[in-house]
């Protein structure tokens, strides 16, 4: 037992030596009051993940890191998503070694929607991209072509980048060398781009588009051929889908609600999930409704093992 009680009073001064804690604050450059309940991702070298925290009710961001190194830069990355309402951005934090930074925020109107979600890679974090302005140009245009190909131009017009990830692939190996292994190389533009409705401020769909480092597709669009009907234009909003899965008994709060696009039917669909409670094998009951025409589209049951 004392050799015991001694191994933790010896190790816990090297785990409080070994992480540390900081403080930055962020304000508004309009009004240079703080800024509150602001969501950021703290980031070291400008790709390598540290921290996901909120700035508190004084816009001061506080977090720790166990593997501080004072040779390296430190950068807080905020997008416009969540509560944010603010352009994003990424900022050099990396005199929080000596004092307590000040990160000056431009307020927007309203924050976006969060759409797609992110593939994680140990020790590496793929930049953003903020706009599709920022993707090299040659990128720019075949993005333009595929979709203007499969939505007409009009439709495209309704498609707006809201985040991703662009992969330095020698900077993904050489952060993480057990990457060179993998069967295949992820792509390297994994863009999200949602239907935005910019008077409801709203997106009734999202989707991925991928593509490798020559800007080739992977994959499809995952969007109805609108260029050649233009009737599938149209998307119904979640709150309408509702409507009709309850008329069809088949919506309650405990419902998920997504939309996808089925490719078998070449539409986007609003698919509601039901899940029958209880433990081990349950019955997980899927309605797809044609989110064009309101349409039932399919009603799907699969088995599925539950845990808790």
């Amino acid at each position: 037992m004392k050799t015991f009680i001694f191994s933790i009073f010896f190790i816990l001064p090297f785990a409080a030596i070994a992480q540390r804690t900081f403080k930055f604050s962020l304000i508004s450059t309009e009004t240079g009051k703080p800024l509150a309940k602001k969501w950021v991702t703290i980031l070291k070298n400008k790709d390598q993940w540290v921290n996901f925290v909120r700035s508190d009710s004084l816009g001061i961001v506080t977090f720790s890191t166990n593997n501080y190194d004072s040779t390296a830069t430190y950068q807080v990355e905020i997008v416009n998503r969540w509560e944010n309402s603010v352009q994003a951005g990424m900022f050099d934090i990396t005199g929080i070694k000596n004092s307590q930074p000040v990160v000056k925020l431009t307020p927007v109107d309203y924050s976006m929607p969060y759409a797609c979600g992110t593939r994680m890679y140990f020790g590496y974090q793929p930049k953003e991209p903020y706009s599709i302005n920022e993707l090299p140009l040659s990128i720019q245009l075949k993005v333009k072509t595929y979709l203007s190909a499969r939505v007409g131009d009009d439709f495209y017009k309704k498609l707006v980048l809201n985040g991703g990830q662009v992969i330095d692939i020698e900077r993904l190996y050489a952060v993480n060398p057990s990457a060179r292994s993998w069967k295949s190389v992820p792509p390297i533009y994994s863009l999200c781009f949602m239907v935005w409705d910019s008077l409801k401020r709203s997106s009734p769909y999202s989707f991925v588009l991928n593509l490798n480092q020559k800007g080739t597709l992977l994959g499809i669009v995952e969007l109805p051929d609108i260029k050649h009907n233009a009737s599938k234009a149209k998307i119904m909003t979640m709150d309408e889908a509702k409507k009709i899965a309850t008329a069809n008994n088949f919506y309650d709060k405990y419902t998920k609600v997504n939309s996808c696009y089925y490719r078998k039917s070449d539409c986007i669909v609003w698919v509601f999930e039901q899940l029958e409670p209880g433990e081990g094998t349950r019955n997980l009951t899927k309605l797809l409704i044609n989110a064009h025409t309101g349409a039932i589209v399919d009603k799907i049951t699969s088995k599925i093992e539950v845990m808790y």
